[in-house]
């Protein structure tokens, strides 16, 4: 859903026509924004500039970060914004029901690189590799950090928080 508004979405109308539908001034702010993201990578020791896909890895890390959060949202609004009154699943008992929603939100990013796919997916695939795509996403999140006391520096807490929404 966080695709429409990115930099590809910004490119078509409400009916799907080739339009660029922003101001000068949004996409300059969505610009500033999304150069935190590209920071954020850069913190981490991953130099962008390897790839051909540079920008569209930040845009997906862009589009992951604003699906999370609105996830996040939609399932504190389902509770009401009581975590203590939700179910705990059987074997997931030492963990309160906002850790359970980062573990399967974290669960669905999970994944094996295997070095001879990485040569392939650094000109295919438009995602950052799966463990850099799930530390970066979980550590930027403060909802996140917060459901698992994440302390400041810690490896899981970003110092730098980024959010184009």
């Amino acid at each position: 859903m966080t695709h429409a508004f990115d930099q590809i979405g910004k490119n078509f109308g409400e009916h799907g026509e080739i339009r660029d539908w922003w101001s000068k001034q949004t996409s300059a702010m969505f610009d500033s924004r999304l150069s935190c993201f590209t920071k954020l990578f850069s913190n981490k020791g991953i130099k962008l500039n390897v790839t051909n896909n540079d920008e569209m890895i930040v845009n997906e890390a862009v589009a992951d970060h604003g699906g999370l959060k609105l996830a996040f949202q939609a399932y504190k609004e389902s509770n009401g914004n009581d975590s203590e009154e939700s179910s705990v699943l059987p074997g997931l008992e030492k963990y309160d029901p906002d850790q359970t929603f980062f573990l399967a939100a974290g669960y669905t990013l999970c994944g094996h690189d295997a070095s001879e796919a990485l040569a392939v997916r650094r000109f295919s695939d438009p995602h950052p590799i799966s463990s850099l795509r799930l530390n970066v996403l979980m550590s930027n999140n403060p909802n996140f950090n917060k459901a698992f006391k994440c302390y400041q520096k810690h490896v899981l807490n970003n110092e730098l928080k980024c959010a184009v929404w």
